[in-house]
């Protein structure tokens, strides 16, 4: 069966997105996004994993998107326009 591959970038925000280590001493993300991924998962019944490395990417300046002076745009916005997300 094909693997579903969803790349994610998001905000880390109780309880939605959290980092914590886990027993092999990395980071795993947990809370509400991580579980309803894998509830659709379950319900749909195809198999994914999450994006590349870890799965979750955290947008780099923390920020949802705004224009900047130069008429760019920053943040999640910022990433989708320039081919990051």
């Amino acid at each position: 069966m094909d693997i579903l591959t969803i790349a994610l970038h998001c905000f880390q925000a109780e309880p939605f997105l959290m980092r914590r280590p886990n027993i092999n001493g990395s980071d795993e993300f947990v809370g509400f996004i991580p579980d309803l991924l894998s509830r659709l998962s379950e319900r749909i019944g195809v198999p994914y994993r999450v994006g590349s490395d870890h799965g979750i990417t955290l947008v780099s300046d923390g920020k949802y998107g705004g224009k900047t002076p130069d008429g760019r745009w920053n943040g999640m916005i910022g990433e989708l326009t320039v081919g990051v997300s």
